[in-house]
């Protein structure tokens, strides 16, 4: 449905330079080199071995070639971190991991990549939309309020969590460019 959508897009918008293909993040079906830049946007988190993932970027990009990852992040925190990653799996069953940029950074190092954090800012979302979006079950959506409710301050005031039955929150996102050496 995304590749359909996609093309659709691309036919909406006159774009005839672009190919749409399905492929497996941690084994991309394109050569060594193929590419200058290689980008990932917001999916990152639903990817099962995003080492993986870094490697094949750093694989397919040219001498001097960058990949760009936007994705949100985990706070370094390990009390933030884990109730992060606790409110998406309960969310969204396809969810994996936010990783921490420390991680994203590692990550990165290890495939070769000079890693450059080029921005970070926040996404706001309201509660409501944010489980409706994905179809969240009804039981799960208890099961969040419930999370929210019982978040010490630390997390409460890292998120943003209002109070009063108030569960809107900030999630954090990262810009991220790791370049192969030249």
């Amino acid at each position: 449905a995304m590749l359909g959508e996609g093309r659709r897009l691309a036919a909406e918008r006159g774009l005839a330079n672009v190919r749409f293909e399905r492929g497996d993040a941690s084994h991309l079906p394109f050569p060594d080199g193929a590419f200058d830049r290689v980008t990932s946007r917001l999916s990152a988190h639903h990817v099962t071995d995003p080492a993986a993932l870094c490697r094949e970027a750093a694989r397919v990009l040219t001498p001097g070639g960058a990949f760009l990852l936007v994705d949100t992040v985990a706070p370094e925190s390990p009390a933030q971190d884990s109730f992060l990653n606790a409110f998406e799996l309960l969310r969204d069953a396809s969810h994996v991991r936010d990783h921490r940029v420390s991680e994203w950074e590692a990550m990165f190092r290890a495939a070769g990549l000079a890693p450059e954090v080029l921005g970070r800012f926040d996404i706001h979302q309201e509660f409501e939309p944010w489980v409706a979006r994905i179809g969240t079950p009804p039981d799960a959506v208890t099961g969040l309020r419930a999370l929210f409710d019982a978040a010490p301050d630390e997390v409460r005031g890292h998120f943003g969590i209002g109070g009063d039955g108030d569960y809107a929150f900030r999630l954090d996102v990262a810009l991220l460019r790791g370049t192969v050496a030249a």
